[in-house]
């Protein structure tokens, strides 16, 4: 939950205290992350953040070499 805290820019006690609130509404709360769903969910983590650098970079080549055709 701290990844998350620090990712919307709360603070973990404030977003503790949202979950427990949510669930609390809830008539059949989620169950946790096992230990297989969290590898996973990290897995997939890391590769988004992969993802999303190859998407900037492509990018930024594509500007460069937009620039490039229109100066020739």
């Amino acid at each position: 939950m701290v990844h998350v805290a620090k990712e919307i820019g709360v603070g973990e006690a404030l977003l503790g205290r949202w979950v427990a609130i949510e669930r609390a509404k809830m008539d059949d709360p989620p169950s946790a992350l096992d230990t297989d769903e969290r590898a996973e969910l990290e897995r997939l983590r890391r590769e988004v953040a992969e993802l999303r650098m190859d998407r900037e970079f492509l990018k930024k080549a594509a500007a460069f070499f937009a620039t490039e055709n229109q100066n020739r």
